[in-house]
């Protein structure tokens, strides 16, 4: 297999120097009973292999054109990743991935989930092949199946194919008419969000 480098010094991450206290990726291994909305549905012949709870920032950028109009473009988000939501806090020490975008594609893909880990430098690309709106409303984020696109390290990730984002709170950005009014062009807005990530191997 051919790797890709990815070097983290230019990433919209502020790495941690210090590994977290945590030291596997991964201890929800069994699907928790969930009602999918259309199109939002674990592909044939692949299975649940984990779930990760994420809080975070979607980060946009407010574009102004006189000859489109104006709009919020997703910059990247910058969210970290715990075990279980429901034992841990959202907090630097419990976190086990990173999760934001790639600057440029990798077979069609950017969309990023680093291990963080020690003994595992696992990570994986994917890109959106399908979405619907949130069950809870359009104040929150699209649910979303994507498509792993790369692999490079070795680890925890290193046969996931797929990832579902489910269960979204947040992250919306502002109104479009709000870019080029409340906010001048190249704005930047942080929303925060969280949502959890299912593993599909």
């Amino acid at each position: 297999m051919n790797f890709l480098v990815i070097n983290s010094n230019a990433l919209p991450l502020s790495d941690n120097k210090k590994f977290p206290i945590i030291d596997v990726i991964g201890t929800i291994t069994e699907m928790p009973n969930i009602d999918f909305p259309k199109n939002i549905t674990i592909p044939d012949h692949h299975k649940f292999d984990l779930l990760l709870s994420a809080y975070g920032v979607q980060i946009y950028k407010c574009f102004v054109n006189n000859h489109i109009p104006n709009n919020w473009t997703l910059v990247t988000p910058d969210a970290f990743c715990i075990n279980d939501k429901h034992t841990q806090t959202f907090t630097p020490e419990f976190e086990v991935v990173h999760h934001y975008f790639l600057p440029k594609l990798i077979n069609g893909g950017r969309i990023v989930w680093k291990s963080i880990i020690k003994n595992d430098n696992s990570l994986i690309v994917a890109k959106v092949i399908a979405q619907n709106t949130s069950p809870d409303g359009p104040s929150n984020l699209p649910w979303l199946v994507s498509q792993v696109t790369h692999h490079e390290g070795e680890g925890r990730y290193s046969e996931v194919t797929y990832v579902l984002r489910v269960n979204t709170q947040g992250g919306v950005a502002p109104a479009a008419e709000q870019c080029g009014t409340f906010y001048p062009d190249g704005a930047i807005v942080k929303i925060p969000y969280n949502t959890d990530y299912f593993f599909i191997k």
